[in-house]
């Protein structure tokens, strides 16, 4: 074979390989190369498998039995550095094949020489060479044999490169179009290059016509047209080229925080790409914060909502005590006082105050999040009309709030709290819907639900109103149509979450222009029995001993004062360590155990945890200003007293929580 021939082999393998569209293309044109240099026509090319199995990539002349049979066998491993050509002269006089020979020489193959391929310090697989005949190649036809073996394997390493490389392509081709930040390459002569469809989706751009090899400040225009303004008021499309022209002239990062038009807030970094590639350039990142910063301001209400919830807790706590005494103390003056009287009147009044400012503190521990849901049977329009003067606080004055009569008792069964919370978060929605002023309706009506009587609470408002679209998704959690930093997107999904779980039902009607109403739909309950109120003489008496520890004095003398009047022996601690040292003193019994819950050092908790040890079978009293929940502990069984409690509460529990059966008389006289 003359060298002119071998050559016109290599460049007709080099033409066809860059030509070629896919690997197996590659592998024919390397047989046609074979065929043409070294005029072998049976031959085949086997490379290795990610596993180092050797498998058939292409061949001539060979059929699937014989391929099938002796696909694997290799005289070398992946790992094996320059290989050297196997020769075979007559494969019936020789035995290096194994049990392979017959199937080889059933093939009509009487000699073959397997031909390493290899790139780079690199085997990548065998070049087989097969004769019908028995047949000994001269060194020079090994030589040529390797040659044209070095041409065919540099041929598949470029094509290997060029898989990678345009595999590589796509996949960051894939990221770039699936990342949500938007992507804007410009060359060194200022023209874009590449943009991923985040960038041109920010903007509204269309990418063929307003940035692909437009000029620079050409899309810095087409950008600015979209913003309202850069930092320190600047205009966008004047602060967008000052960053570029900074980073093209020497380099570096430039970043900005641009506003669109529509509200939109983003984050715009200029960078150079001089140090990673030669060629130079300018890339351009955009990421919308918007989502961000929204979530960053909901974190930040919550968190302030947590801090005012723990002030408010803490303030009704110690407001519960003074108004336990209070209430205390007027109730036993005013039981000394001839019924009827003036006097007894005037301080049945002051109870009365005292009493609304209870309520007052409730409402604070819902707002606080530390009263528990406590279900219980409610008539929703006693509550609105409770509220009432509440929620016309919530409203500004150019808001006229209407309230119908309600048509009788609409009893329904849910917690307070939550009753409450919902009408005050409905009310301030509704605010917010007339920022020009307006009309609030709060209305009860009978209705149904699930073919069930229901009481349904109407909230209607003469607002801005809402389309379908947010109608639909108004209940989402952070979903919300107010400005940035107005909403925190929670309220209707409370309301929803109460009505859900009081297994009621929510529902609105609305249209942009005519205004909103909520209609909650809740199954009637039926009206409690209503419970005899005790007579100061009915109230139930005992002789047992109570130890009462309490850190607030007056409460301490007042709770004191209430047991002795009912007959009970009262020994007082004023924290727990005191009571421990009562309890180790005492020589009688002590049947009971009455204590608040939050006092400094030692809980009420716990000091019942270490009466008990000493004291088997001891009844436990908690009272807080707080309400308990299920996370504060304590045992099962052991009652709760919340302050503020007037004598004939304090009478009742105690007697309910000794278990034993009450003595009425006149010891509360």
């Amino acid at each position: 074979m003359t060298t002119m021939v071998r050559m016109q082999a290599f460049l007709g393998l080099m033409e066809s390989v860059s030509r070629a569209q896919t690997a197996s293309q590659v592998y024919e044109a390397a047989l046609d190369c074979v065929s043409q240099a070294l005029d072998v026509e049976r031959a085949a090319i086997l490379l290795f498998d990610p596993d180092g199995v050797m498998r058939f990539k292409a061949w001539r002349g060979l059929s699937e039995r014989y391929r099938n049979a002796v696909e694997g066998h290799t005289p070398w491993r992946p790992e094996t550095r320059d290989a050297k050509p196997v020769v075979i002269v007559d494969i019936a006089n020789d035995t290096s094949l194994g049990s392979l020979r017959d199937v080889v020489l059933e093939e009509g193959v009487r000699a073959l020489a397997f031909v390493p391929l290899q790139s780079q310090g690199r085997l990548l697989g065998k070049l087989m060479l097969y004769h019908p005949e028995p047949h000994a190649d001269t060194p020079e036809a090994l030589r040529e044999a390797m040659a044209v073996a070095d041409q065919i394997a540099l041929a598949i390493d470029r094509r290997r490169a060029a898989d990678d490389v345009r595999g590589l392509g796509e996949l960051l081709g894939n990221l770039m179009r699936g990342i949500l930040a938007g992507v804007l390459f410009m060359d060194t002569s200022g023209k874009a290059r590449y943009v991923n469809p985040s960038f041109t989706g920010i903007f509204g751009l269309d990418a063929e016509r307003d940035v692909l090899g437009r000029e620079c400040r050409e899309v810095i225009d087409a950008v600015g047209a979209k913003v309202a303004e850069g930092a320190e008021g600047a205009e966008g499309a004047e602060h967008l080229r000052a960053a570029s022209d900074a980073v093209r002239a020497s380099g570096g990062v430039q970043e900005l925080e641009l506003k669109l038009k529509d509200g939109r807030v983003l984050e715009v970094t200029f960078s150079s790409m001089s140090a990673a590639n030669a060629a130079g350039g300018c890339l351009v990142q955009v990421v919308d914060v918007t989502p961000r910063r929204r979530l960053e301001a909901q974190l930040l209400q919550a968190q302030k909502m947590e801090s005012i919830g723990r002030l408010a807790g803490g303030v009704a706590h110690d407001f519960n005590n003074l108004l336990t005494a209070v209430i205390g103390y007027v109730d036993l003056v005013a039981s000394t006082l001839p019924d009827r009287s003036e006097e007894q009147a005037q301080l049945r009044t002051a109870l009365d105050a005292a009493e609304q400012a209870s309520a007052l503190t409730r409402q604070l521990l819902t707002f606080a999040r530390r009263q528990p849901v406590q279900p219980a049977a409610q008539d929703l329009g006693a509550i609105l009309e409770r509220l009432a003067p509440m929620l016309r606080h919530l409203l500004p004055a150019n808001i006229v709030l209407l309230r119908p009569a309600a048509n009788g008792p609409a009893w329904v069964f849910a917690d307070p709290g939550q009753l409450e919370q919902l009408l005050v978060n409905l009310v301030l929605n509704a605010r917010d819907a007339m920022p020009d002023g307006g009309t609030l309706t709060l209305a009860v009506h009978g209705d149904r639900l699930r073919d069930v009587d229901a009481v349904r609470l109407e909230v209607r408002d003469t607002g801005v109103g809402m389309d379908q679209d947010n109608v639909r998704h108004a209940f989402e959690p952070f979903y919300t149509t107010k400005g940035m930093g107005r909403g925190t997107g929670l309220g209707l999904a409370t309301v929803y979450g109460i009505v859900q779980q009081c297994g009621g039902d929510i529902t609105i009607d609305s249209a942009p222009g005519k205004g909103t109403a909520f209609h909650v739909l809740l199954p009637r309950h039926e009206a409690p029995e209503q419970t005899r109120t005790l007579l100061r003489g009915d109230l139930p008496e005992g002789r047992e001993t109570v130890l009462l520890v309490e850190d607030d004095e007056p409460v301490r003398s007042l709770v004191a004062m209430m047991l002795r009047r009912l007959g009970y022996k009262a020994l007082t601690a004023e924290n727990a360590d005191a009571a421990l040292r009562h309890a180790k003193d005492h020589r009688g019994a002590i049947h009971l155990l009455l204590t608040d819950i939050v006092m400094p050092g030692m809980g009420g908790h716990e000091l019942a945890v270490r009466m008990r040890m000493t004291h088997p079978g001891l009844r436990v009293l908690l009272m807080s200003g707080y309400t308990p929940s299920t996370s504060q502990g304590g045992e099962t069984g052991d009652a709760f007293l919340a302050k503020p409690f007037a004598i004939d509460l304090l009478a009742r529990r105690v007697r309910e929580t000794l278990g034993a059966p009450a003595e009425s008389g006149a010891a509360a006289r």
